[in-house]
């Protein structure tokens, strides 16, 4: 008898590993995401499995569908060295909620090899990171990061590398990236919440897509910048509108409320993962409060000729968290660092999130040095 029995009813497996034993429940589990096949109409919970019924019930299409994507594949698909079938949007990408886009212009195929992403991944976090701490270096994966993120991190490392060469590339990556998530925005702009799991809504936040598309418009700002221009910057109208969904949407989720940031992170004894959690999102909030703060303007006047309300701007009062803590802590280059750091860090030193008198919207503001651009 193998030591880890599966007790559903019904079911007889069981497991010499508790491992395989909790990949195999989560096909009894009724909210599981299925993964179709591509080819008939039966679904999967686990993406392994529906491979191996694709090899072994429609080999003959699997073996044409190789060949399209051999013609054909998205960024997305590409860069997670992942099969496609060559639509937009790709299955996967419908399937993650992904921007699903194709390489059909000079300006894209300039960056889509591995080496190109790597080198202007490196010059985002070298020229950009240090005044927009947006995104946590130690656990930035090329290979993992949905392809949204990865390249607005990209245009913008393209951006900053100052050549008249590299910033019309940024230019053209930044306005199909635009495309993509103003085409998509009815997926990222959606509730995800399931029947029974209401408390538990905040593991469902796509932090990384809400990342990208917060980078994409920083670059928007940044291309819009003038010599001896104000610090009040604006954004076209479909910008604008990105914006404003983007706040609607971090609001609808409660997003940047503390005890839901902890809250996402039930059952989860890391201390570094949750630590990097949390801090992802207070600075992502503290960094689409510094674009609202740099769209926005005294007079109540137009941006780019489209009215607006200032109720579509993040406020003080949305942030209801501490301030992030130390960049020391933030920029360790991995988990074991972060987490020895951690572990010396005096409790006395730092504030308790869980008291609202030190949440932000208690401080008075954010210091203004933080809005230069």
């Amino acid at each position: 008898m193998k030591p880890f029995p599966c007790h559903f009813p019904g079911c007889d497996s069981s497991y010499l590993r508790k491992e395989h034993l909790q990949r195999h429940l989560v096909q009894h589990t009724a909210d599981t995401p299925k993964t179709p096949c591509p080819f008939c109409d039966r679904a999967f919970a686990r993406h392994d499995t529906m491979r191996r019924h694709t090899r072994q019930a429609h080999k003959a299409e699997a073996k044409r569908l190789c060949d399209v994507r051999t013609e054909r594949t998205c960024r997305a698909c590409q860069v997670a060295n992942s099969s496609c079938e060559g639509r937009n949007p790709c299955r996967r990408c419908l399937r993650e909620s992904l921007c699903c886009s194709f390489s059909n212009d000079r300006a894209s195929r300039t960056v889509d090899n591995t080496s190109s992403i790597l080198q202007y991944t490196q010059r985002y976090f070298q020229n950009f990171h240090p005044q927009w701490p947006l995104l946590h270096l130690g656990t930035y994966s090329i290979r993992d990061e949905p392809s949204l993120l990865l390249y607005s991190v990209v245009a913008i490392g393209l951006w900053t590398e100052g050549t008249i060469s590299s910033r019309a590339t940024a230019l053209a990556l930044h306005d199909t990236i635009g495309n993509s998530i103003y085409q998509q925005k009815s997926q990222w702009d959606s509730t995800l919440i399931h029947k029974d799991q209401k408390d538990h809504t905040a593991s469902a936040w796509p932090i990384a897509t809400y990342q990208g598309i917060l980078l994409y418009l920083i670059l928007s700002l940044l291309k819009s910048r003038r010599p001896r221009q104000s610090r009040q910057c604006s954004l076209s109208q479909s910008d604008y509108d990105i914006l404003a969904a983007l706040v609607r949407t971090c609001r609808r989720h409660n997003l940047f409320f503390y005890p839901r940031m902890i809250g996402r992170y039930h059952g989860i004894n890391s201390m570094a993962c949750i630590w990097v959690g949390v801090e992802e999102i207070k600075r992502l909030g503290i960094a689409l409060y510094r674009v609202c703060k740099l769209c926005s303007n005294s007079n109540n006047s137009d941006v780019d000729g489209g009215n607006y309300l200032k109720s579509d701007f993040l406020t003080l009062s949305d942030l209801q968290f501490p301030m992030p803590d130390s960049n020391e802590l933030w920029n360790a280059e991995s988990n074991m660092v972060l987490s020895r750091r951690l572990a010396e860090v005096e409790p006395s030193t730092t504030l308790d999130g869980r008291l609202e008198e030190n949440w932000i919207l208690n401080l008075g503001d954010v210091p203004f040095e933080c809005f230069m651009i």
